[in-house]
């Protein structure tokens, strides 16, 4: 079915003039009411989609950003499986050195850290602390 005053319809909806003479027509047609409401749902969605064409990016920025993407994918790529090889290395040698420790009987020691007394601190001459084989910082002696 169609209606010969349609495409008046249609005109009437995109440019806003509306003759009283077709508005009755439009009340009275469903066909052409239906028209006037898909016209008018195209007329909104055309408005729509234009001011979302202004807040897109240039076609330059939109180029440099999927190179950047693209070089970091690379690197990525590039990095993993060096980074996962160094990452067991180091497991399987801390391993390692726990087992030949254990093995050993032997244990690790670590310098003893003891606050200096006040008689410790100033003497010396020409920078040389007076507590043998330590570094002296501050309050804090580190001796072997």
């Amino acid at each position: 079915m169609k209606c010969e005053r349609e495409q008046q319809v249609i005109e009437a909806t995109r440019d806003g003039l509306w003759a009283s003479s077709l508005r009755a027509h439009v009340r009275d047609c469903a066909l052409c009411t239906q028209t006037e409401l898909i016209a008018a749902s195209l007329q909104e969605d055309a408005a729509r989609a234009e001011r979302m064409m202004l807040d897109l990016p240039s076609a330059g920025m939109v180029w440099r950003r999927a190179q950047t993407r693209r070089r970091e994918a690379a690197l990525q790529r590039a990095t993993r499986r060096p980074f996962l090889i160094v990452r067991a290395l180091g497991a399987v040698y801390s391993v390692v050195l726990l087992l030949v420790g254990d093995l050993s009987g032997s244990s690790v020691r670590l310098p003893s850290v003891r606050r200096a007394s006040r008689s410790d601190r100033g003497r010396g001459t020409r920078g040389r602390s007076t507590v043998r084989n330590s570094r002296h910082c501050g309050n804090v002696c580190l001796g072997s």
